[in-house]
């Protein structure tokens, strides 16, 4: 059985290996894989999306997750912010991949709020959901 993703299997190997070692900025030797030091985390009252930042919810390769609070809807929502700025692969398929979410409304699936910028770095705005992350659950 075959599990790559629609969007993996439109991409080879050398555009893989490409996206994770070509340098992140102009004229520069950083790559990708270092591109997580080079952006610091964005600290607690950081206006983010439609609300503030309130705690860091997780890290991967791709980017960072934030819990923010908008505080005219007395809401939480997560923010899931990409680390790379140059990347043309990358964001276009982080903004598909907010873009093909929105689309569904089910209760196993997160709703997209919103799709924007901070600081050069696109992010996507989604309904926070309280509960254990999935490496406790797995650990669990």
């Amino acid at each position: 059985m075959d599990t790559n993703t629609e969007w993996e299997k439109t991409i080879n190997e050398d555009e893989r290996t490409n996206a994770l070692s070509n340098p992140i900025l102009p004229n520069s030797n950083i790559s990708n894989i270092q591109q997580a030091s080079v952006f610091p985390e964005i600290e607690k009252g950081v206006t983010l999306g439609s609300g503030t930042v309130v705690d860091k919810l997780g890290e991967g390769g791709m980017g960072r997750v934030y819990k923010i609070k908008n505080k005219k809807l007395a809401t939480f929502r997560a923010v899931k912010i990409i680390n790379n700025i140059s990347n043309i692969t990358i964001n276009e398929r982080f903004e598909w991949e907010a873009k093909i979410l929105a689309q569904f409304n089910h209760p196993a699936i997160v709703r997209i709020v919103d799709i924007d910028t901070f600081k050069q770095r696109l992010f996507i705005e989604m309904e926070y959901i309280n509960g254990s992350s999935i490496d406790h659950i797995l650990k669990t």
